[in-house]
């Protein structure tokens, strides 16, 4: 009986002691996303979160794919993934070592098709969906049937019966050799400016670009030709069902100011001067705006424009020489390289906080890459 006392004795000393180490140590907390998979429409918008982080500005995110953008907040805890065009990829997060995935997956919407008839001998029929409310003064295709001059503006019409549908017709060329394929016609919708107007010479109303899907496999026609990715090429005679989730600007919708305010990266030269650039009002693309310097350390810049204009940092006002960059990994081969970073969208919130003080993701061109 005394033997077993002291066993049940030593049992729960034991049992007591563990319990009091468990009560007293701290763990730390587990480092895990949300959400491992996602399938998003063009033009949603979801939110990921590392939960588990205790240190602020401490994860890295990165991208791998196409047809969606990412927009870490300041805490770098939660990142917005907003679906763009068709396509996917995958998204990683990095914490203290440690890495997870998340893949994305954009798909376009549901859309019915209008029944169209076949177009005539040597012509093209290209039926656009739209943004509701985006077709403003009319809609144009511009662009070439013989690979030299733009021939004139063709306008397209409200197929009758279908909400938020238009159509053209286009008569096609002899033909146009790019890159190996024979081209009959390339160009882009894009919007009038105003009533009567005719598209100005940056196509700043064109359809966005990553903006526009087929919605219909086929053959006879190509998203991404002539060196732009939303050059829409016609090979022969077909009808081209294709959805515009975004246009670059919409001359009927009201342009608002957008306070911008950038964090830039650790390597930044003393006394360099930021830029920014885009198809906002103020630069469309041809103008490099200079930011000021704020007394937080914070380049600052109010501009003009709407949701789905863009904009790039740079520390050169004539040339690209020297742009913001981001380290980019590929999931599959585990390789990250430095990128230049793709156009940013305003999006709907006026007050914009960019930070690229994150020496490991962002930094310039001329800067040297941080030693791993």
């Amino acid at each position: 009986m005394k033997t077993k006392k002291m066993l049940f004795w030593g049992v729960g000393a034991a049992v007591a002691a563990l319990m009091s180490f468990v009560s007293c140590s701290s763990t730390e907390p587990e480092f895990k996303l949300n959400t491992t998979q996602a399938v998003i429409e063009v033009g949603e918008q979801i939110t990921i979160t590392a939960q588990g982080v205790t240190e602020a500005g401490a994860v890295v995110w990165a991208k791998e794919g196409t047809g969606f953008e990412i927009t870490p907040n300041a805490g770098q805890t939660e990142l917005t993934v907003i679906g763009e065009a068709v396509g996917g990829g995958t998204i990683t997060a990095t914490y203290k070592g440690k890495t997870l995935s998340c893949m994305i997956t954009v798909v376009a919407p549901e859309i019915e098709l209008p029944e169209l008839p076949a177009p005539a001998a040597g012509h093209a029929t290209v039926a656009i969906h739209i943004p509701a409310g985006t077709s403003c003064f009319g809609i144009v295709f511009k662009g070439t049937n013989d690979g030299w001059s733009t021939v004139p503006e063709v306008s397209f019409e409200a197929i009758e019966g279908y909400e938020n549908w238009y159509s053209v017709d286009l008569t096609l060329g002899e033909g146009m050799d790019d890159a190996g394929t024979t081209y009959k016609y390339y160009g882009k919708a894009c919007l009038l400016p105003e009533e009567g107007g005719v598209v100005d010479g940056n196509w700043t109303t064109q359809w966005k670009d990553g903006q526009i899907s087929l919605l219909q496999d086929n053959e006879n026609a190509v998203i991404g030709c002539g060196g732009e990715n939303n050059k829409l090429g016609i090979i022969s005679e077909s009808v081209v069902y294709i959805n515009v989730a975004q246009w670059q600007s919409v001359p009927c919708v009201p342009d608002e100011e957008y306070n911008i305010s950038f964090k830039a990266p650790t390597c930044t030269p003393e006394g360099a001067q930021v830029y920014i650039i885009g198809s906002f009002v103020e630069s469309a693309w041809n103008t490099a705006i200079p930011m000021v310097l704020n007394e937080e350390g914070n380049w600052t810049a109010t501009v003009t424009g709407q949701a789905t204009s863009e904009y790039k940092f740079r520390l050169t006002e004539s040339s690209w020489d020297d742009q913001l960059q981001e380290y980019v990994v590929n999931v599959e081969t585990e390789v990250g390289e430095w990128k230049d970073c793709a156009n940013k969208s305003l999006g709907d919130n006026t007050e914009i906080f960019f930070d690229a003080s994150n020496a490991e993701q962002y930094k310039w061109t001329s800067c040297e890459a941080p030693v791993e």
